[in-house]
């Protein structure tokens, strides 16, 4: 048997706890991250890529959740977690623009 519980928060959730990295694919010159492990905007760098490698801050204990959306145009590409990462595939573009969001598993 599995006992049913509820979070209630008000109108917004908020992340705490520093940003994640960008490590591969458009972490090259004016790139960029805000956010947390739990969401954020990245910005990818001034030459045109095609992915993307998010870096967790704190590592996830079993692989979450995670969704992309495009800013500057839709995502082409597959959007893959793993505990440890994010990586987002898109059209080769300069200075993409994507939000991400990961949620933990109930197993963490």
């Amino acid at each position: 048997m599995q006992a049913t519980t509820y979070v209630s928060v008000g109108t917004k959730i908020r992340a705490a706890g520093a940003a994640p990295t960008i490590t591969a694919g458009c972490n090259g010159a004016g790139s960029s991250i805000s956010g947390s492990d739990l969401a954020g905007t990245v910005t990818g760098q001034t030459a045109a890529a095609t992915t993307c490698t998010i870096t967790f801050n704190s590592a996830y204990s079993s692989t979450p959740y995670c969704t992309a959306t495009g800013l500057t145009s839709p995502l082409t590409g597959a959007v893959t977690p793993s505990t440890t990462t994010l990586v987002v595939n898109f059209a080769s573009t300069a200075n993409y623009q994507f939000n991400y969001q990961c949620i933990a598993r109930s197993a963490g």
